[in-house]
């Protein structure tokens, strides 16, 4: 399915029910990093749901289906694509503000199509990875790249399909392709320079699962 619908409640919204509460509440992927992956608000619930009507659609035009989950600051909602690209949207009227796009590198290795699963937030910066094992910054506000970082080798097998998760000044992430034999790890990189703070290799012995660091 490529297109991104939005279900707001126009009876709702128009008595400012739904925006009563926190409009920002969902700025990482699974919610927290807990990772609830759902909602405490209270405003749609048994009782009024048989009024949901959407509210707008917006097409991406991007391939294939998407996988993300959509972020929400400020009265905006951050969503990534397939095939890198990324959107930002007005929450309330989907109307776009900008929207990113980088030409994967080819050939790639992969099992699964080029999905992404969405962008960690800190601040007016985004991250996201690239289809071909890259970790991205933007600007919150304009789109524009801000770093970009190499993860790993995509000619090596290695590629990425991971929503980041930002600590405080560090952007974590891991990488994909174990389908072809890759080296899996999990990065730390700081969120102003994108320079890599450390690694940490996962390697599997037999049945029992060994994790190194490595300072960089």
């Amino acid at each position: 399915m490529r297109t991104l619908l939005g279900f707001l409640v126009a009876s709702l919204v128009a008595s400012g029910v739904v925006f009563a509460a926190d409009e920002s509440s969902w700025t990482t992927y699974g919610k927290n990093y807990a990772g609830w992956r759902y909602s405490e608000l209270s405003s749609i619930n048994a009782r009024n749901i048989k009024r949901l009507a959407p509210n707008w659609i917006f097409q991406t035009h991007a391939p294939a289906g998407m996988e993300t989950t959509p972020l929400v600051r400020d009265g905006i909602m951050y969503v990534t694509g397939t095939s890198n690209h990324a959107w930002a949207l007005d929450l309330k009227t989907g109307k776009q503000i900008w929207h990113y796009s980088k030409t994967p590198q080819k050939p790639l290795d992969l099992c699964c199509g080029e999905v992404n699963r969405g962008f960690a937030i800190q601040g007016d910066r985004l991250f996201k990875v690239n289809i071909e094992d890259t970790l991205v910054a933007l600007d919150r506000v304009t789109g524009k790249v801000l770093w970009e970082v190499e993860l790993g080798d995509f000619r090596k097998g290695y590629s990425g399909t991971v929503a980041p998760l930002v600590i405080k000044n560090l952007v974590l992430v891991g990488t994909a392709g174990a389908e072809f034999g890759i080296r899996g790890f999990v990065d730390a990189y700081d969120v102003a320079t994108g320079k890599r703070v450390w690694r940490f290799f996962n390697r599997e012995l037999g049945d029992t699962l060994v994790t190194t660091a490595r300072a960089k």
